[in-house]
């Protein structure tokens, strides 16, 4: 009877213990948030094959693999070389121009040389002080075979001789327009040096005139050129003078010698058609 009484109180009771004990265990959420680290990333962190490549973090593609030691290229590094590109770039455009403007000055230069070559001046080479101050045998021609009518009287003091006075044989490789230019420089030289001028060393033409050489002389032909900006350039395109007048480059340069003339060659040059009072 006694037992039977106290069977459902003793089964709540052990229900309660045990509810008591499970509740008593620990299960509070820890203050601090579970943290898992990561590996150490490596000094080329990104995916790499050696076959394709690979992409660094910020989306860079490096199609080699790196080698040992080898950084990754920074953004500071990258702006610095667009730097220095920029600069190479401005320094070979600069000398691209210089390049260009001295490329005008010699196609300049050029294209009086052909001028020059279409009309020979061979008498700077054939009338200078060594070839007319040698004394050749005199032959006796009267009249000109180019139609100049009878020689002039040459002074007996006359710093050359003339072409009609020489031995056929120096002159007779030369073309007969060379030998009719060179006969009008010498006779409107050795009427200067009728009309007392003595100085005359030598002669030359240029462009049917011609121009009488002297020791403190020079002829200088001016030429321009445009540059990419439409700057027009003078140069210095011919010099034409004795035997010790001075270069182009060595005008420019300032380099004359002292007491030495500079005439336009444009201004300057006799006709010699006017002078000599004769017939084209």
């Amino acid at each position: 009877m006694l037992r039977k009484k106290f069977h459902i109180p003793i089964g709540i009771l052990i229900f309660v213990i045990c509810a008591i004990g499970f509740l008593s265990l620990r299960c509070d959420v820890p203050e601090k948030p579970i943290q898992i680290d990561k590996p150490p990333l490596t000094e080329t962190a990104e995916t790499e094959t050696a076959e394709t490549g690979h992409v660094h973090e910020d989306g860079t593609w490096h199609a080699q693999p790196h080698t040992a030691g080898e950084s990754r290229t920074t953004y500071a590094q990258l702006i610095r070389e667009k730097e220095q590109l920029k600069a190479a770039i401005e320094i070979n455009t600069e000398i691209l121009k210089q390049l260009r403007e001295k490329y005008q000055n010699l196609l300049g230069r050029y294209e009086q040389l052909r001028e020059q070559r279409d009309t020979p001046d061979l008498s700077d080479a054939l009338l200078s002080d060594d070839f007319v101050s040698e004394k050749a045998p005199a032959e006796d021609v009267p009249v000109s075979p180019f139609g100049f009518g009878t020689y002039p009287e040459v002074p007996s003091d006359y710093f050359g001789v003339p072409i009609w006075m020489q031995d056929r044989e120096h002159i007779s490789h030369l073309p007969d327009s060379a030998q009719r230019e060179i006969e009008l420089i010498d006779r409107v030289l050795v009427k200067l040096w009728q009309q007392d001028d003595r100085s005359i060393v030598g002669g030359s033409t240029y462009r049917g005139k011609v121009y009488p050489h002297y020791e403190n002389t020079a002829y200088i032909r001016w030429s321009e050129s445009v540059a990419d900006d439409a700057t027009i350039h003078p140069y210095i395109s011919s010099v034409k003078g004795a035997y010790n007048a001075p270069t182009a480059e060595e005008i420019e340069a300032g380099d004359i010698p002292p007491g030495f003339k500079l005439v336009d060659l444009e201004d300057a040059g006799i006709d010699p058609y006017i002078f000599l009072d004769l017939q084209k």
